[in-house]
């Protein structure tokens, strides 16, 4: 099988990289063509190497013109996104603007809105959640840390500047922030960030709120050895079990969420032995990739 992938590929820890690797051990064909190709010469790939399908992956603003073309030339749409799109208003625009409802498959982490896709943009929609990159998914050995208790990621908005405050106010150096607006020499990537995650008692961690959607924390870290605590979400229990493989928290109860990571801080034994389900359980892209060309799969035959 041979695929055109069209997404970001500007580091080597994109989730772009991850998919197209996946797609590679599962034996697929990818030719993989950057946001920033121009659409003309996208069109020139695809009719040069005739592919089984085209997947679309981070949205750009041309998708508008090359969806219809790509419907005119019968070769199958399938777009997997890991934003919420279907139930923020100004998302929904974008779907409007980029036609992704051409798509013959629409893949996002959106749970619980299949009808909603097909009956408002006649599309059929399924969820697919994120994983961890198969090599990262490594069981490491800890390192002595001097702090118990880490937040990894942007602080970017109230919310988490409230959270993080909140943390660093209450448990002091016992506490740090790993994060994306460090300088990128400074950022820890790799097996690197499972010593890190292996090494600390207890990661916090955050998501765009909404019913059915979470980040990719909980495949990201637990895939790498960390103990995750994560805001409780509905729909979060029709794929964790809540206390054997995840501990949650509730978003805005500050403090019940010490009590929690007290608690956890204090008893390696339960602590040590969701930190190991959760990382046993945790799904990798090869796994999601696999789901995904099951699907596709039966559309081309």
């Amino acid at each position: 099988m041979k695929i055109v992938y069209i997404d970001k590929f500007d580091h080597f820890f994109s989730s772009g990289n991850y998919i197209a690797a996946a797609f590679n051990v599962l034996e697929v064909d990818v030719i993989k063509i950057s946001l920033t190709t121009p659409p003309d010469k996208i069109k020139k790939i695809i009719i040069t190497n005739q592919p089984d399908f085209v997947l679309c992956g981070k949205g750009a603003d041309y998708f508008g013109s090359l969806l219809p073309w790509l419907q005119q030339q019968n070769i199958l749409i399938v777009h997997w996104s890991f934003d919420r799109l279907f139930y923020l208003d100004r998302v929904q625009t974008i779907i409007r603007k980029r036609k992704l409802y051409l798509s013959d498959l629409v893949c996002t982490t959106d749970g619980g809105c299949d009808n909603q896709w097909k009956t408002q943009f006649g599309v059929d929609h399924i969820t697919l959640r994120q994983g961890i990159h198969a090599p990262d998914r490594v069981w490491v050995d800890p390192i002595s840390v001097d702090f118990d208790i880490i937040f990894v990621g942007s602080v970017y908005n109230e919310y988490r500047k409230k959270l993080v405050d909140f943390l660093q106010d209450t448990y002091g150096k016992r506490f740090r922030v790993f994060g994306a607006s460090e300088k990128p020499q400074d950022q820890i990537r790799g097996l690197k960030l499972n010593q890190l995650l292996r090494s600390v008692k207890v990661v916090v961690g955050d998501s765009l709120p909404g019913n059915h959607y979470w980040s990719n924390r909980l495949y990201e870290q637990r895939g790498r050895g960390g103990f995750l605590l994560h805001p409780a979400t509905v729909g979060m229990d029709q794929e964790f079990v809540i206390g054997e493989e995840l501990v949650v928290f509730h978003r805005h109860d500050m403090d019940a969420l010490k009590v929690t990571i007290d608690y956890y801080v204090e008893h390696d034994d339960e602590r040590e032995k969701i930190r190991r389900c959760g990382f046993d359980r945790c799904p990798t892209y090869t796994d999601r990739v696999t789901d995904l060309l099951e699907k596709v799969t039966r559309r081309i035959d």
